[in-house]
């Protein structure tokens, strides 16, 4: 029989049909690895399990023989659970003792939080530090006071150099002085009194800067004097008796202004626009006269409030040529306007 003869003839090929892991991909193929992979290793531990189960035996009976040696009076069970324990134990880890070198590899592991936590630490006790003990401090009560008080020093130190600047009358600059000294002597603690002194020393320099003049009304229908008897007949009221005229206070711009006056009847400050001065009699007959001749006043002018001077320089003469004194003021008056 010849070689060619004596090879099997090759199986035919079923058409169509496809033999199990014939054309597995490589993703199928690295899943079988791992499956295989997998239980090579599950083999591995259920050998080193029953040889644990061999050793467990082995060390059992070696107690057991030592124990009949020995003369222990201990039984089978009491030596089980004594195996058991030691196994229990037998891979439980513990941490090394405490040592120099073990805390430094602690402080190298944890450094960085640990330095953030010493950052967090200083910023905070930064922060502590400002709000409540830094120089401006704006959480604390007794530094904020110190801080508005000095805030209120420097106030009436600048409010007394723009009076110094236009005052011309000595009694404003003393005045200042008396206002500036009052805010420097105030108490951090109660501040009031540097409050109320500040403000006078805003209203003296709004009086300081101020200039009008102070114009006895005339024209219209207005009245432009009153004469006032001691008591009021119609509700018995006994009031400043004298001679009148009414006045206003006229700013440069033509503006008539609102100005504080003392009423001499009730002894309170009203700021009004208009009120009335006394005059002496022989002043009233002039400008009465002077007002029925035409109806219209001709001598107006009473006086004159300058820039830089509390008060106003009177104008109006007297029955002697020279100015009037002021001595009464009234601010209720039941004259037509």
């Amino acid at each position: 029989m010849s070689q060619g003869a004596q090879q099997p003839a090759p199986r035919p090929r079923v058409a169509n049909v496809e033999i199990p892991g014939e054309n597995l991909s490589l993703n199928e193929m690295l899943r079988v690895m791992d499956v295989a992979r997998e239980m090579g290793r599950d083999r591995a531990t259920a050998e080193k399990m029953f040889q644990q189960e061999g050793v467990r035996a082995q060390i059992r009976e070696k107690l057991l023989r030592s124990a009949r040696l020995s003369g222990d009076q201990v039984t089978e069970a009491e030596i089980d659970a004594a195996i058991d324990q030691y196994f229990a134990g037998l891979n439980v880890y513990q941490d090394p003792p405490l040592n120099f070198n073990k805390m430094l590899a602690y402080a190298w592991i944890w450094s960085r939080y640990l330095t953030a936590a010493a950052g967090a630490v200083a910023a905070m006790v930064a922060m502590i530090w400002f709000l409540f003990f830094s120089s401006v401090a704006p959480l604390n009560p007794a530094v904020q006071s110190r801080k508005s008080l000095a805030e209120k020093v420097a106030q009436a130190e600048g409010l007394s150099q723009q009076i110094k600047a236009i005052a011309e009358d000595p009694a404003a600059l003393q005045r200042a002085a008396s206002l500036q000294a009052q805010v420097l002597s105030a108490d951090a603690g109660n501040q009031a009194v540097a409050v109320t002194a500040i403000q006078q020393l805003k209203d003296l320099h709004q009086q300081l800067a101020t200039e009008y003049d102070i114009r006895i009304v005339s024209g219209g229908t207005a009245a432009s004097m009153l004469h006032r008897e001691a008591r009021n007949d119609q509700t018995g009221r006994y009031r400043t008796a004298g001679y009148y005229v009414v006045v206003e206070a006229v700013s440069p711009e033509g503006t008539v202004l609102t100005l504080p006056i003392r009423n001499a009847e009730t002894g309170r400050v009203d700021r009004v626009d208009r009120w009335a001065e006394r005059v002496p009699k022989e002043v009233y007959d002039r400008l009465a006269e002077d007002k029925r001749s035409d109806g219209v006043l001709n001598e107006t002018e009473f006086s004159q409030k300058q820039r830089g001077r509390m008060e106003p320089v009177i104008r109006l003469p007297g029955p002697a040529g020279e100015p009037i004194t002021l001595s009464a003021q009234l601010t209720q008056l039941d004259v037509p306007r």
